[in-house]
């Protein structure tokens, strides 16, 4: 039996005496032997997820998160198919796995401001038809928003192929900020 397994085991025996803090390093040094200078196997990304849930039943919060952003880095690399790891990388990139929510913030600002200077491009083209007055970047800044948002009042349509694919883009992408802000909110509300 490998080191890994050996110490997934004592955690699971640590947890049964009620040694939580013990078990949770236990399974960390399962997940960290699994892996032996790359990324954790299968069976170090189960003990890394135990590790995950014990840190925060003994209160160790940031020793918890640390285990999450593992956990997904490592389901990232070697358990994630063709089609998620794009996904993974994005939630990766904007929030750190769900626990970072000033990177959370940030790439939304980021979104809304790129977003915004679009629409206002599409606009001075007539790519928008506007049935109200355009404030020039204000309304930009509204249309973003309630575009990502998927309000949709409709003061303004978009009226060619390339401002409308842009819409569709920018409601998706509104969809992955909002599911990741719920994410980052459900996990500080639910662990805390």
């Amino acid at each position: 039996m490998g080191q890994d397994k050996l110490f997934h085991f004592a955690g699971h025996a640590f947890r049964e005496i009620g040694h939580i803090a013990r078990a949770a390093d236990a399974y960390w040094r399962a997940g960290v032997a699994s892996g032996r200078g790359s990324y954790p196997s299968p069976w170090g990304i189960r003990s890394i997820a135990r590790a995950k849930v014990c840190f925060k039943d003994v209160g160790e919060l940031g020793k918890s998160d640390n285990m999450h952003r593992l956990e997904w880095e490592a389901r990232q690399h070697i358990g994630a198919s063709w089609w998620q790891k794009p996904i993974l990388f994005l939630w990766d990139v904007t929030s750190r796995y769900g626990t970072k929510p000033g990177r959370w913030l940030m790439s939304l600002l980021v979104v809304i401001v790129f977003s915004s200077i679009a629409y206002e491009l599409m606009h001075r083209l007539l790519w928008i038809h506007q049935e109200q007055l355009w404030t020039s970047w204000f309304s930009a800044i509204y249309y973003c928003i309630v575009t990502m948002t998927t309000l949709g009042y409709g003061e303004f349509v978009p009226n060619h192929p390339v401002a409308q694919s842009f819409v569709v883009l920018n409601v998706i992408v509104g969809y992955f900020m909002l599911a990741v802000g719920v994410t980052i909110l459900g996990r500080k509300i639910l662990w805390r």
